[in-house]
Parts: C-alpha cells; structure tokens; sequence
C-alpha cells in the first residue's frame, strides 16, 4: 500500500463537487469485477455489485456505501498516484497504522447528465490521512454494459442535483477552506465544462424592507448576492412548509469558513445538530408552516460583498 501525507484546516466530516474544476477520469479505475468494454478513459475496477438492468434508473440500485470506490479524494501529494481501490462497508473504511487512512462515503445524488434518458450518480467522498485536514472530491458513474462505471471525477461539492443536462451545486476548494460559489458544469463527452447556472432565484423588497426570497419555477435552491456591513439590517424571508429542512451557506466572499462566527439566525426555526455537516453549512428544521426570516449577522465595520446559498427541501 502506498503512502500518503497532506495536511490542510480541520473540518467536520459529514456533508454534501468541484472548486478548480474537473478532470476526466483518466487513469482512475471504474467499476465492477468483471470487465466491461469502455473507452480508454474509463477502466474498471472491482466491487461486490452485480450486474444490473440496463433501465432508466439503473444507477440507482448501485449501493455506493457498500462498493469499490478509487480513493481519489485521498490522491493529494504534490505528484499524483496511482488511486487505491477501497471497498467501503456502510460508506466508511478505516486503516490503521502509519499510514492511517479514514474513508467516508456520502449520499449519491441522481440525475440524467448525458441526456440518454439513464441516470447517473453523484457520488461525494471525503478522505482523512490521519492528521486535522480532510479532502474531497466527488464520483461521478455512469452505467455501461449494465454495469456501473466512473465518468469522471472533481472536487468536492454540496446541495448537488443533476437535471437537463446540468450537474449544479455549492463549489468549495478541494481542503474545504474557502467558501465556494453555485456552480453548473455540462458533460461534453467525459469531461464537465463550466457553463452558465440555470437557477439563481430573486428576491422582492416588501413595505417592511424585508427581502423575499423567490425561487426559479420548479427549484428549491436560490443563490443570493449582496452586500453587508455593521448596522446594516438584512434580512431575507421566505415560504416554507413544517417538516421541511432549510439550509444555508452564508459568508463573505472570498473569506475562510469559520464556525466560530454567528453570521445567520433563522427567526422560528430549530438549527439541527452541526456535527452532522460539513463546516459553513446550516441546516434549520421547520416545525411549522408559513413565513421564515433569515437575518445575516455582518461583522465588518466596512462593506463586504457575500453569497447567501439557500437549499429548501
């Protein structure tokens, strides 16, 4: 087994691809124990799946917390390696020794990226190699001779979703240390290319100087631009149902996340255990239906401009 050092800040490992963009998956191994007929770009590798149905949703019977993933996230020498296949039990592993590494496997996110009327899955990751810094990136599988296969790959991202064609989310730096912006990305071939987001949401200004939140037809998620400083009284409002979970990124842009600051309240809202996300993100509980305000909490005496990311599911 290889060796592999890093070090970066500490975050919480829990979560929801990208930052500096996307690499195809070029020498990353793909998926199961039998080889499949691929491109050059994309090899197989083992795993305990069958092989499945070629149907629309297909991807969606892959257990990717229980499957061979290549340890890409973990891939952040100053040369890259050759990945490691790693065979994950209930989304984790973990090798002890000294050259410690901890694995974890989040939720997959599904959508259909090429258009070919099939799914394929998101696959966020996150590796520890024994010290405070985490690392990300995210799996993208396609299905190809019935059989689930890596696409490519990129850096980490949260609040992903995969539809006309469009993989979208909130893009944060491969170390989880700045706070990263709404980004979509289109597949052309097996690379994701940047392009223009579909959804930004808007707000309207009511007669009591609150801004309501107005999400694009058929989005949940809003990305909201602005500028703040001490004294200045923003706030956002917005529609929600009880039971439903609100999440928001909010900071200064350009800064690093520090959850040591208090920057949002959510007026009536129950903020969820922070333990079980990543740092920067907030998740509120809504135990009832109607209006929700979300006041930002500026901490600069001068004007600074931010993103408000707002995900309501």
């Amino acid at each position: 087994m290889k060796m592999k050092t890093a070090t970066a800040i500490s975050i919480l490992i829990i979560c929801s691809i990208f930052a500096s963009g996307c690499k195809k998956a070029e020498n990353a191994p793909t998926t199961p124990n039998t080889s499949v007929s691929t491109s050059d770009s994309q090899k197989t590798i083992p795993t305990n799946s069958a092989a499945i149905a070629d149907e629309k949703d297909a991807v969606r019977k892959v257990d990717f917390k229980n499957f061979t993933q290549p340890d890409i996230a973990c891939n952040v020498g100053e040369e890259p390696q050759e990945p490691e296949n790693i065979t994950v039990k209930n989304g984790e592993y973990r090798r002890e020794g000294s050259d410690f590494l901890y694995f974890n496997v989040q939720d997959a996110y599904y959508g259909d990226l090429d258009g070919d009327g099939k799914e394929e899955a998101a696959v966020p990751t996150v590796c520890n190699l024994g010290g405070s810094g985490n690392f990300g990136s995210t799996l993208v599988y396609t299905m190809r001779g019935n059989k689930p296969t890596l696409l490519t790959h990129c850096d980490y991202m949260n609040e992903i979703k995969i539809e006309k064609g469009l993989i979208t989310g909130v893009v944060y730096d491969r170390f989880f240390k700045v706070f990263g912006k709404f980004q979509a990305f289109l597949l052309v071939g097996s690379k994701l290319v940047e392009t223009s987001p579909s959804e930004s949401g808007q707000t309207k200004t009511e007669s009591d100087g609150r801004l309501r939140i107005e999400f694009a037809p058929g989005r949940t998620l809003a990305v909201l631009k602005g500028s703040i400083k001490i004294g200045d009284n923003k706030r956002y409002v917005l529609r929600a149902k009880k039971g439903q979970m609100l999440s928001i990124d909010f900071k200064p842009d350009g800064e690093e996340v520090d959850d040591t600051k208090k920057l949002i309240e959510v007026a009536g809202a129950e903020q969820d255990d922070p333990s079980k996300y990543q740092l920067g993100t907030k998740h509120f509980n809504l135990p009832q239906n109607g209006d929700y305000e979300i006041r930002l909490l500026p901490q600069s005496e001068t004007p600074k401009p931010y993103t408000l990311v707002i995900d309501i599911r």
